[in-house]
């Protein structure tokens, strides 16, 4: 790069650069004395100040961008309170609202493994109620939920879980007691990425069971091991379909349900990948993996 006499590049102000140079070397976050807990406070600082001071103009664009959306549909001919997510007539919003007593549960039972709670910190296990929640939140937009229920709940998951909002009003069943107690050892499905057997379809007398875990691969093949420990049989899900899926094949709690979930009103695993594990993670083709003789879902009330 070309410089001028006083030493500065060539078409740069020499008071802007100096500028922008002192500005950056005297940043707070660049500071190399913090400390990464002091970084991080600093970071979260900034972050709320800046919310503070766009959250008007954000809200503002929310409300800008929801009435375009609306008088786009009006001129398409299509009802706003169909086609919007939180519409009242939309089928999504009326099936999260309906009462419990009214809900036909699928005949597919799935089970979340709360037992780690002692192998993962305060925020893994926050981190675990999120997945929990968003699981929770899937089952409720499905015409039939599956049959959800969370079993050996851990002390702290427990208090952090049941201080939700309307906690006790999910139509889902918790148990203290551990799936091993509840269910016959040969309905039993542990989901886990070391088995080398494919879950090709869904069985009305099987139990699926995830594991309830967030450890960032720490315990890598702890599932695994578990059921084989309990004699139970162990099945994975076809990731191969997505040929050139990146990095570690481990899915989060909501991600393996969510694909169950699919899968129990689809026929083809391909779709139901493509639906919950994040697209960054397969960038190229994808193969068809059709689900065969799919079985006419049976419903059950419970």
């Amino acid at each position: 790069m070309s410089s001028t006499q006083d030493g500065y590049p060539s078409g740069r102000n020499p008071d802007e650069g100096e500028e922008g140079t002192l500005c950056d070397r005297e940043s707070p976050l660049s500071a190399k004395r913090l400390s990464k807990a002091e970084k991080k406070q600093l970071r979260q600082a900034l972050r709320e100040a800046h919310w503070k001071t766009h959250a008007p103009k954000e809200r503002e664009n929310r409300r800008r961008n929801r009435s375009a959306r609306i008088s786009a549909m009006k001129a398409a001919g299509k009802d706003p309170s169909v086609e919007l997510p939180t519409g009242k007539k939309n089928i999504f919003y009326l099936r999260k609202k309906r009462p419990v007593d009214q809900i036909v549960f699928s005949n597919i039972r799935v089970v979340i493994d709360l037992s780690f709670d002692h192998l993962m910190n305060d925020r893994a296990i926050n981190s675990l109620v999120t997945q929990v929640s968003q699981c929770y939140a899937t089952n409720r937009k499905l015409e039939c939920p599956l049959q959800l229920h969370l079993t050996g709940f851990g002390q702290r998951f427990q208090q952090k879980i049941t201080s939700l909002d309307g906690f006790e009003k999910w139509a889902i069943k918790t148990h203290s007691e551990s799936y091993l107690d509840l269910f016959p050892r040969s309905d039993l499905v542990y989901l886990c990425d070391g088995s080398e057997n494919v879950l090709r379809t869904l069985e009305a007398d099987k139990v699926y069971v995830i594991g309830g875990l967030v450890d960032h691969n720490q315990h890598k093949g702890i599932c695994y091991n578990l059921a084989l420990e309990n004699h139970i049989e162990t099945a994975r899900l076809p990731l191969e379909v997505l040929s050139e899926m990146k990095a570690c094949k481990v899915l989060t709690v909501n991600q393996v349900f969510q694909i169950l979930s699919d899968m129990s009103v689809k026929t083809d695993w391909k779709e139901c990948l493509q639906l919950a594990i994040p697209k960054r993670k397969y960038p190229n083709s994808v193969q068809s993996y059709p689900n065969p003789e799919k079985k006419s879902e049976v419903h059950v009330d419970t």
